[in-house]
This record gives C-alpha cells, structure tokens and sequence, in this order.
C-alpha cells in the first residue's frame, strides 16, 4: 500500500511515471501496478491558477477503481463559534468563489 499525501498538488506526470515504474517493477499491468493506493488531499487547496493542472489531474487517475471517503469533519479547526464562523467562510474561496 502506498499512502500519497499532497496528491492534488502534484503533476500529474508524477502519478503516470510511478504508475509505469510499479507496472514494470511488479509486471502487473493494472494502475500502479496493483497495488493499493491511497491519495490524500483536499482538492480546493489547489490554487486557482492552477485549474487547468486541476482538471489533468482529475483525467489522469483511472477513477474506474477509485474509492472516495469524504472527511465529514475539520479536525485542524476548534469547536468555538469563531472557528466554525471561519469555516464556513473558507470553504467558498476554496471552490473559487470570493466572499
């Protein structure tokens, strides 16, 4: 298993050269060579300029045998007012929306 932190910031040439490397490597044909990958992140830390890198990125991961498990709660954040407050406005900048 391969844990992969910071995925969406990478190129997505990263992903296709380890790919390949773990194909080779294991001569297993499947994405990355069969191996289980888990790739963490948040996608709406990508920043703006980098939409387009966004969207390849998205192309890029064979979402056929991709598995999505959502984070339901903010663990860097408190439970006070003010830091629910500052949530809910960071949120809206993360999906390009200014507030």
């Amino acid at each position: 298993m391969i844990l992969w932190d910071e995925a969406p910031k990478q190129n997505r040439l990263c992903f296709e050269a380890v790919s390949y490397l773990l194909c080779d490597i294991r001569d297993n044909e499947q994405p990355f060579g069969g191996l289980l990958v888990v790739l963490c992140g948040d996608f709406s830390q990508i920043l703006l300029v980098h939409q387009a890198g966004r969207i390849l990125l998205v192309l890029a991961i064979p979402w056929a045998r991709v598995v999505v498990f959502p984070l339901r709660a903010n663990m860097e954040l408190g439970q006070s007012l003010h830091d629910q407050q500052f949530a809910q406005w960071l949120l809206p900048i993360g999906e390009g929306y200014v507030a």
